[in-house]
C-alpha cells in the first residue's frame, strides 16, 4: 500500500487497533507472530510483536490535549 494511496485514510482518520472503532489490539490472524522491517537506521533489521495496541487518530490527540490544557487551567485556577 502507498503512503499516498485512500486505502490508507481511513486508517488515518479512525485509528486503528484499540485506539479504532474496533477497540481492540491487533492480532495475526493467520500467523503465530506479527512481524515488520524496521525503517529506521539503528536497532534490529526486523520487529516481532504477538500483538501491537495500533494507532490514535490524530483527531484523537486534539481532544486529549485540549482535555489536558483545561486540566492544566482548572488546577492552576484551584490554586490562585
Amino acid at each position: 500500500m502507498e503512503f499516498g494511496s485512500t486505502e490508507y485514510l481511513p486508517y488515518l482518520l479512525y485509528g486503528t487497533g484499540i485506539f479504532g472503532p474496533n477497540a481492540a489490539p491487533i492480532t495475526p490472524k493467520s500467523a503465530k507472530m506479527l512481524a515488520w522491517q524496521n525503517g529506521g537506521p539503528s536497532g534490529p533489521p526486523w520487529i516481532f510483536a504477538k500483538s501491537v495496541k495500533g494507532m490514535i487518530w490524530p483527531g484523537k490527540l486534539d481532544e486529549i490535549k485540549t482535555n489536558m490544557k483545561q486540566g492544566f487551567k482548572d488546577g492552576i485556577a484551584r490554586y490562585k
